[in-house]
């Protein structure tokens, strides 16, 4: 509904926008904070640009960030797969015209908002004080100095005002809100005849032709993988372990250099109650919960006892205990008032995602400093890592030479203390598998299985900054198999497939009787594996219903002159056929228990869609020049 409400903005009426929020900003001087080393624009938008280096650093952020999101290697190749480069071309642009706009409009950022705003970040906070050592100390292990970060944070500061002014300026009509809450409310329940394949295949025959004929229209689903027998050496910090030298001087420096990951964090140990709110519908009931919470409280029972008998969380068969956490551990919400409560104190309600909380902080435990003894052996692997890096990588250019002068590979490997291995046959899917954690990685597979018989790929480095080089010594191209060779996957595809088919012949039927008048029940006795299945109430897009998305895409097309589907639904489990039994309206009067939550938020969503309307514009209004050939090579 919001997207058919779509703000189309044009260049004038962008101008008016501009100009009134103008108002609504404090106007702090002007300043442009922005240096540029680089003079060679990757990008130009307008009047400003964007250089490689700005866009190597930004791709090199969003690639690390997919990769911990992955929580696996990611090579770059991948990556562009994904589209990881344009999305970094995107967002750049973006940038570049928000800073543009803030310029135009003057917005600036004073010098002492800017400090306030750096001393009031709990990152660089100690014993709730900003510690200037501590802030020095964190941007020197991210590689800023204090003049880069701050310019950095004059640019987000002016965007941020730019952006907020524009979402602000939007608000949300009562019809519109009651529109949304009926649409997210509303719950259907239906009934479905269900039936899976599977069930079926031991009942279908496989003829030899059937077979025959398959393979032959699809020879390239049954020919055989490739194969290759493989030598190769792998150069990684465990091939320099034994030179690399680690004085107690490098330790000392270290510590006081990285500080601020030595200094602890202050934590607490708590105990809640939880009156839980999965639903809109169940929040009156949870402040009724809380409120009887508190009231016994105030009577003088213990949390301990309250939270045993009132709290919808796992802990409350330990008294709602959650032991000893520090920042970072819980939910927004939770956390800021757990870390602004005094020991032995109660706090108000809380809502959070999960629903209303009370907290009660049972100790403070003060942050404590680890000394450099205690910190050694963690400084030395860190040290040893940063080392190792460089080692490897000026072994690297001593490994290409003596590559290229012997095809001893093993010698070298015994010599240079690098790791030598050679497989027996593998396939991509093999290699894939094998827990030779080299062996599995995208990059690596790539090379192994794009390289010609008998020869040897280059040097190749890992993004985790390994290197390794591959020979072939065998390969068997993929050749098509014979009906004997894929007789056993044939036979299962085969039976699958006709299976599937039967099982949708099945239900046809059982539907075109349904549309002629027959009963429910009587078509769901038309087969033996037909399953008759009712749906409790549910909600469209509520993932804790279990209700397969096929299904609630179907029900909620449905009404209640026409309660039949009819198609054949695919689901995750099968085929099915889709019954609206009944509608079940959402409740206004729970709506006006949160109307002024629903306004603000519905306002926010209208506000996303008029700055991603006002953006487009921008870029519409625009001219964009992207060097693509340079893009390419990047």
């Amino acid at each position: 509904m919001l997207s058919a409400m779509r703000l189309v903005a044009k260049s004038w009426a962008s101008k008016i926008l501009f100009s009134f929020l103008a108002l609504t900003f404090v106007v702090w001087g002007v300043g442009d904070y922005v240096n540029r080393q680089e003079t060679t624009p990757l990008i130009l938008v307008g009047s400003g640009e964007i250089t490689t280096t700005e866009f190597a650093r930004a791709y090199e952020d969003d690639l690390e960030q997919l990769r911990r999101r992955a929580k696996k290697s990611l090579d770059k190749e991948t990556a562009e797969k994904l589209g990881l480069k344009q999305r970094t071309v995107d967002i750049l642009i973006n940038r570049q015209l928000i800073h543009q706009a803030a310029r135009e409009l003057r917005l600036a950022v004073s010098a002492e908002f800017l400090q306030r705003v750096i001393a009031t970040d709990p990152n660089f906070s100690r014993n709730g004080a900003f510690d200037p050592q501590l802030y020095e100390a964190l941007l020197r292990q991210n590689h800023l100095n204090p003049a880069d970060y701050e310019a950095r944070m004059v640019h987000d500061l002016r965007m941020a005002q730019l952006e907020k002014g524009i979402k602000r300026a939007a608000s949300a009509p009562s019809l519109l809100v009651e529109d949304l809450f009926r649409l997210e409310n509303e719950r259907r329940s239906a009934s479905l005849l269900t039936l899976d394949p599977a069930q079926l295949e031991g009942e279908v025959k496989v003829t030899e032709e059937a077979l025959q004929k398959r393979l032959e229209e699809q020879p390239e689903s049954y020919a055989t993988p490739v194969r290759a027998k493989l030598r190769y050496v792998v150069l990684d910090n465990e091939s320099v372990r034994a030179d690399v030298i680690i004085t107690p001087e490098e330790i000392k420096a270290y510590y006081d250099e990285h500080a601020a990951d030595y200094a602890g964090s202050e934590t607490r140990r708590a105990r809640h109650i939880l009156a839980k709110v999965d639903d809109p519908q169940q929040e009156g009931a949870a402040r009724e919960k809380i409120a009887q919470a508190q009231a016994r409280l105030k009577k003088g029972d213990s949390f301990a006892e309250v939270a045993k008998a009132l709290s919808d969380d796992p802990s409350a068969a330990a008294g709602g205990d959650l032991g000893e956490f520090g920042r970072g551990a819980m939910v927004p919400e939770f956390e800021a008032a757990a870390f602004t409560l005094a020991e032995g104190v109660v706090s108000e309600p809380v809502r959070s995602e999960f629903g209303f909380h009370l907290i009660f902080v049972e100790k403070i435990v003060a942050a404590k400093t680890r000394s450099v003894d205690e910190a050694t052996e963690e400084i030395k692997a860190r040290i040893f890592e940063e080392k190792a890096l460089e080692l490897v990588y000026q072994r690297s250019t001593a490994l290409e030479d003596q590559l290229f002068s012997s095809g001893d590979m093993q010698g070298i490997a015994k010599e240079s203390n690098l790791r030598y291995r050679e497989t027996g046959w593998l396939t991509r899917d093999e290699a894939a598998q094998s827990p030779q954690g080299i062996e599995s990685d995208p990059k690596f597979l790539e090379i192994a299985f794009s390289t010609k018989s008998g020869e040897r790929s280059a040097l190749t480095e890992l993004p985790d900054g390994r290197f390794f080089v591959v020979q072939v010594d065998e390969r068997e191209e993929s050749r098509p198999q014979t009906l004997a060779e894929a007789r056993p996957v044939l036979e299962k595809h085969a039976r699958q497939a006709l299976a599937r088919q039967e099982a949708t012949k099945i239900l046809q039927e059982a539907l075109a009787a349904l549309k002629q008048g027959e009963v429910w029940e009587t078509a769901a006795k038309r087969h033996g594996k037909i399953k008759m299945e009712k749906l409790e109430p549910f909600r469209f897009g509520d993932t804790q219903n279990k209700v397969d998305p096929a299904v609630q895409e179907a029900v909620f097309k449905l009404r209640s002159a026409a309660p039949l589907h009819g198609q054949t639904l695919e689901t995750r489990t099968g085929l099915a056929l889709a019954r609206l039994d009944a509608v079940h309206p959402a409740d206004l009067a729970e709506l006006e228990k949160n109307r002024a939550q629903w306004q603000k938020e519905v306002g926010e969503m209208l506000g996303e869609e008029r700055f991603a309307a006002v953006l487009q514009e921008m870029r519409n209004q625009t001219r964009i020049t992207i060097d693509q050939e340079r893009l390419k090579k990047m």
